[in-house]
């Protein structure tokens, strides 16, 4: 899926009997994923947050105080709980100074800059959350599989400024995304993302920041336009895969046709109320900003280390059975790419 689309509510099927958890759900972006839950049929949202909503919260909705740098609360939680069916990784914090910014002890010596907050929270808890998610999944063995969704932010892309540390952190959970869109089908578990741009969520981005950008007519998101992308994302499904990994052909990506998989290893971006899932084309047009030679060698540096086992045809509900081969040589040795389809326009550059 390349453009933009829309997404609403009739999007995103009947959760009834499902089971979710949203860490930072007590307010912005989380809080309204967790109210959307609910109100599309979860039976249990449990939130993993610090401090508890100040809002009322449905009969379905709890709270669990948990601290998500922290592993041992993380794993507690999780123990707490006896089945997970949707795991929303979407805890994150900013700096609260630039961290490049010089500051001095009193023998006027540079002070070691302070940045554990964020790297704790955003990466470091992130990580923690996603491999006790997949675990817990992996032990339920349920017959549709796992989903697990991560909030990253349109900072990972372009980088900022104003939060150089937190841009960073969202960065790597894009890599991270990237990294795990092979393998986690390998149990029946989808990962994806939320990118969103400037959102009013409160302490990240409170209204009297945004306000500055409204009056210039930039669009700014509303926290339930991102819960909307959140939840698709663990829902929707796929007429093709992201890309081709390792020992996969390029034609394998249209193998999901045939089945409608579940939506894998793609990252909404969101700018007011429009949506764009990024990821399909950058690996389409990666011909053109890596070199159709230097990507042919990284498609064979991943075919010759892709050591997944070879499931049956068909193997997992929503994942789709793969047949793992090296890439194909086309015409003058080169690869024969996804992207190929761009072949003509490539030549003439």
């Amino acid at each position: 899926m390349a453009g933009h689309f829309q997404i609403d509510e009739n999007l995103i099927p009947s959760l009834e009997g499902k089971t979710a958890i949203v860490t930072g759900g007590s307010s912005g972006i989380g809080l309204s994923t967790s109210l959307l839950l609910s109100h599309k049929g979860c039976t249990k949202v449990f939130i993993f947050d610090l401090v508890e909503p100040e809002c009322p919260l449905p009969p379905s909705v709890h709270f669990l105080r948990v601290d998500v740098s922290k592993w041992e609360q993380l794993r507690a939680a999780f123990d707490s709980i006896t089945h997970v069916d949707i795991a929303f990784a979407n805890a994150g914090v900013q700096e609260e100074s630039s961290f490049f910014v010089d500051t001095y002890d009193e023998k006027g010596r540079l002070k070691a800059p302070d940045c554990k907050e964020v790297i704790d929270t955003n990466i470091r808890g992130t990580l923690s959350f996603v491999k006790l998610a997949w675990s817990a999944m992996r032990r339920s063995r349920s017959v549709e599989g796992g989903s697990i969704v991560i909030t990253t932010g349109m900072e990972g892309y372009l980088g900022s400024g104003m939060g150089c540390v937190y841009a960073a952190s969202k960065a790597a959970l894009i890599g991270l995304v990237r990294s795990l869109r092979s393998i986690m089908p390998q149990d029946g578990i989808t990962i994806n993302a939320v990118a969103p741009g400037p959102t009013v969520t409160g302490k990240i981005f409170p209204q009297h920041l945004a306000t500055p950008l409204l009056k210039l007519g930039v669009p700014v998101n509303s926290a339930d336009a991102v819960a909307l992308a959140m939840v698709y994302s663990a829902t929707a499904r796929q007429k093709r895969r992201v890309e081709a990994y390792g020992k996969e052909k390029e034609g394998d990506i249209y193998q999901a046709a045939v089945g409608m998989e579940r939506w894998n290893g793609r990252i909404i971006m969101v700018q007011g109320e429009t949506y764009v899932e990024v990821e399909e084309s950058l690996s389409d047009l990666r011909p053109f900003w890596m070199g159709r030679e230097n990507l042919g060698w990284v498609r064979m540096g991943q075919a010759a280390c892709d050591f997944r086992p070879f499931p049956a045809e068909g193997a997992g509900e929503g994942t789709g059975g793969r047949r793992y081969e090296y890439p194909s040589w086309g015409d003058e040795g080169r690869v024969v790419f996804a992207g190929d389809l761009y072949s003509a326009a490539v030549d003439e550059v």
